[in-house]
């Protein structure tokens, strides 16, 4: 059963679509040529190539909405009505959901958003055995200080719930809801940066499931004006007999293990062929960078270790990474640290 924390969660934000468009359950995914009756539906129908991505992302709607429960589905046609309305208005040179007009531009916006849609309906598939679901979160804006395109602004939120009816999906969930650790990736806190005039998108992806954690990569790009926009790679742990956030003492202990762990991260880095003539001479904050938990993929050949544009290196060269091996990790491990971080 669902309850309420997650129906309140499915709408939260969301306007009502107009049902023109949709069918039900299944079916509510796609426009249909026969009674689209809207400029969103008239342009799909007027282009071979939205026509065909619109069959596509029906088949990918299809094959999710079959795999899941009476509860994931209700979640999942809520994310796609709101997905929908979002297409519709931030491809409209004014943000209009209502009444939009679409040239040339906003056909080819419409065809990136459609693949991008697909992409995202068919990679939610099951990790270790457990159905995943998006909960999706959308605004459009227009930003009414500037006649210079892009003039709309928009978020586009989406998260990963697990689809099932025991004690870890739950506490998972609940974690989910509650933004996360420390409520960093809430709704109300990416919302607080937007004005109508960036471009925010989240994506939160459950991507490892195991009796003592469950991992969720947050992915985020943000444009706020400037030559670039600007993005991060996160990791989300929770644990599942403790039911809270992964904290650093549950992986490594001991006097100035800080210190130490800098210094091992940092000899990586000076190893790495891409990165090693690249590197800032003087990198402030390494010890608190390697520390914070949310930087961690846990690997079978160690731990990686992320970083954001410009802390290590130039704007160029993204978003560094890099392994330090369990062996030389052994030394600072906690114990029990192993257990949490073993995919098995």
């Amino acid at each position: 059963m669902m309850t309420g924390a997650i129906r309140r969660a499915c709408v939260a934000g969301l306007v009502a679509v107009p049902l023109i468009l949709f069918g039900r359950g299944a079916d509510a995914q796609t426009a249909d040529c026969g009674t689209a009756g809207s400029a969103y539906g008239s342009a799909v129908c007027q282009s071979a190539l939205l026509q065909a991505q619109n069959r596509d992302m029906k088949q990918a709607y299809a094959d999710l909405f079959g795999s899941l429960s009476a509860a994931g589905r209700t979640i999942l046609n809520a994310s796609q009505h709101g997905w929908l309305l979002y297409a519709r208005g931030v491809c409209d040179p004014d943000g209009n959901a209502d009444t939009p007009s679409y040239d040339a531009e906003g056909v080819s916006c419409l065809v990136d958003l459609l693949r991008e849609r697909v992409g995202r309906l068919r990679e939610l598939q099951p990790v270790n055995g457990y159905r995943v679901v998006p909960l999706d979160v959308f605004r459009v804006q227009l930003n009414p200080e500037t006649d210079i395109p892009p003039r709309v602004g928009s978020v586009a939120y989406s998260v990963e719930l697990l689809d099932a009816d025991d004690a870890l999906a739950d506490g998972f969930n609940r974690f989910v809801r509650a933004g996360y650790s420390g409520g960093n990736w809430s709704l109300d806190s990416v919302l607080s940066d937007f004005d109508g005039g960036q471009e925010i998108k989240v994506s939160g992806h459950v991507v490892e499931v195991t009796s003592r954690r469950v991992t969720s990569q947050m992915d985020f790009y943000g444009y706020f004006g400037g030559a670039h926009g600007s993005s991060s790679i996160s990791y989300e742990h929770y644990l599942v007999p403790e039911q809270r956030a992964l904290a650093a003492g549950d992986i490594f202990t001991g006097n100035n293990w800080q210190g130490v762990l800098a210094g091992l991260v940092l000899k990586a880095l000076r190893a790495d062929p891409e990165l090693s003539d690249a590197l800032w001479e003087e990198i402030d904050g390494m010890e608190e960078m390697v520390a914070d938990p949310t930087r961690w993929r846990f690997t079978s050949r160690g731990i990686e270790f992320q970083f954001l544009p410009y802390e290590v290196a130039a704007y160029v060269y993204g978003l560094p990474a890099v392994t330090v091996p369990w062996q030389k990790l052994a030394p600072l491990l906690a114990p029990g640290a192993m257990d949490i971080a073993s995919a098995g």
